[in-house]
């Protein structure tokens, strides 16, 4: 004879389950705004009862609601051509970026698109480049001009490539 086990289910817990428990979108927001604002997740997700793995989809189902809204920063084109004038001076791109409240790949991108360029290492800006180029279109021999300005060959064999056709107007 075989014996057979029965399994008896447990008495059900009076207690409703925490999975049972509907969160409001105030108490989803309540959490994720405690984790933007550098609280543990595993605090808080201990906090609410619930997985970091829920955490993290309320935070994707709430998108930008949790976080205050700020007013988008317009910078008119007097306030850029003023940022692009303290580059020229000398000052670095993360000072200008500092000062203006923006971040330095947002300079960078004013000065491409007021078509200028920022000095790069050597100092060597694009009134310099065009020049360089004019020069090499009036007969200088590369090699003389590198040394003169104390870059490589390849650069003005760039520069030649990428300014050739403008440097008329220019020096004209």
């Amino acid at each position: 004879m075989r014996r057979v086990r029965v399994r008896v289910k447990p008495p059900p817990d009076p207690r409703p389950s925490r999975r049972v428990l509907r969160f409001t979108e105030a108490e989803k927001a309540r959490a994720v705004r405690a984790i933007e604002n550098g609280e543990s997740w595993r605090v808080v997700a201990a906090r609410y009862d619930v997985h970091t793995g829920t955490l993290t989809r309320w935070r994707r189902l709430l998108g930008n609601k949790t976080r205050p809204t700020y007013p988008t920063k317009i910078h008119t084109r007097e306030a850029k051509l003023k940022a692009v004038a303290r580059i020229r001076r000398g000052v670095s791109r993360e000072t200008v970026a500092k000062a203006m409240k923006v971040h330095p790949e947002t300079v960078k991108k004013w000065l491409q698109g007021l078509q200028l360029s920022s000095p790069n290492e050597n100092g060597i800006g694009r009134e310099m480049k065009l020049r360089a180029v004019a020069m090499l279109q009036a007969g200088w021999r590369i090699g003389d001009l590198a040394e003169e300005l104390s870059v490589s060959e390849v650069s003005l064999r760039a520069w030649r490539a990428q300014f050739g056709d403008t440097v008329e107007a220019v020096t004209e």
